[in-house]
This record gives C-alpha cells, sequence and structure tokens, in this order.
C-alpha cells in the first residue's frame, strides 16, 4: 500500500469543519467524508480548540503548549 503524504489543514477549515458537525443537519461521518477527513480528526479539532478556549491560548499540535503541559507535583530531587 502506498503512503500518502499528510495534508495540512487552516485553522479557518478546522473551525468551519467542526462547526459544520456541531450544527448542520448532516452527521458527523457525513461531513467528514465530504471534507475528505476521518470524523476522529473532526472529535479532535473540537477538542483543541475547546481547551484553547479554556485556557485562553492558542497551541498548535505537536507543539509545547502551557495549555498542555502537565505539571508533576512532586519533584524528585
Amino acid at each position: 500500500m502506498e503512503r500518502r503524504e499528510r495534508r495540512h489543514h487552516t485553522r479557518e477549515f478546522k473551525l468551519e469543519a467542526v462547526r459544520l458537525a456541531a450544527v448542520g443537519d448532516k452527521t458527523k461521518a457525513k461531513v467528514a467524508r465530504e471534507l475528505g477527513v476521518r470524523v476522529n480528526q473532526l472529535r479532535q479539532w473540537r477538542l483543541d480548540f475547546e481547551e484553547e478556549e479554556r485556557n485562553h491560548v492558542q497551541c498548535r499540535r505537536g507543539s509545547e503548549c502551557p495549555a498542555r503541559r502537565q505539571v508533576n507535583p512532586v519533584e524528585r530531587r
């Protein structure tokens, strides 16, 4: 099987995709199919945007983000 190159979507595309999945008459699966993405990708984008909204921080997936950083309550010495 041949590997496909990863596609990169703009923030605007992701926001519109999440909006269509949330408020449209179509199912999430149908929206995902029409946009050429997987349903799990729509879900992950929605979770990312919700996290950004909660923390008022815009994060890039895969980068170090203060909102995603987990704090270890006990430091080892």
